[in-house]
């Protein structure tokens, strides 16, 4: 069984354990709940790289992998959500202010990951034992594109979350806001690399499983000392 298989699982498990947590703690808390989907967004698409890791023939990688990329270019705008509503009291407003740019983060995955989920990849190729580089069509192309600049709003927003902070609340959430900054840090570099080369390389999607990791146990931190 592949290292790559086994890594990217126990991210995939480390999230649903994570989702399950916070649900437990309050199902009914928003904060909870968008908190939780967002979890079980990075835990399939965990589970897809995994999936894509012990593909064997292209034509399965490039099923796993068209419906990972849709899957993934959901995850940014969920945690904008969360990061959003994440301490305000005020969400409701702050949401609503926001309502446009939510939207249209939810209609181009909609229509460039399903309206043309076919043509999301061109082609792939074996460079060597068990390591594929996936081309991209050019709706995976605007796709990535798409969700780089998503993940640079969501690090604007965790980073407004910090200096709006104060005091013991600061103390409280600063292991989330290292955990989703860290796990989104290295998503820009990643996906940099996605869009600058066209392709994805599968070597980088176990980074992300890696960093995924790290941020969990990083989130687990801050959320033994809140009390949302």
């Amino acid at each position: 069984m592949s290292i790559y298989f086994i890594l990217t699982m126990i991210a995939a498990l480390f999230c649903g354990a994570l989702a399950v947590l916070v649900l437990v703690r309050d199902h009914r808390s928003f904060i909870h709940r968008i908190f939780a989907v967002g979890m079980i967004a990075l835990a399939l698409e965990a589970v897809l790289t995994a999936l894509s890791v012990r593909a064997q023939t292209p034509e399965i990688l490039i099923q796993w992998q068209r419906i990972r990329l849709l899957v993934g270019s959901f995850i940014p705008p969920i945690w904008l959500i969360f990061t959003l509503s994440f301490t305000r009291e005020d969400y409701k407003e702050s949401l609503k202010r926001m309502k446009w740019l939510l939207a249209s983060c939810f209609t181009i995955p909609i229509i460039l990951g399903i309206g043309m989920n076919k043509a999301l990849i061109r082609e792939v190729l074996l460079i060597e034992p068990s390591t594929w580089i996936i081309r991209l069509g050019w709706p995976g192309y605007l796709l990535q594109i798409f969700v780089l600049i998503t993940i640079v709003i969501v690090l604007m927003s965790i980073e407004r979350m910090l200096r709006s902070s104060r005091g013991h609340m600061r103390w409280q959430i600063k292991f989330m806001i290292v955990g989703l900054g860290s796990l989104f840090a290295v998503r820009i570099y990643t996906t940099t690399q996605t869009v600058l080369f066209r392709a994805v390389d599968m070597g980088l999607e176990i980074v992300n499983a890696g960093t995924l990791i790290v941020a969990g146990l990083l989130i687990i931190r801050s959320l033994l000392r809140l009390r949302v």
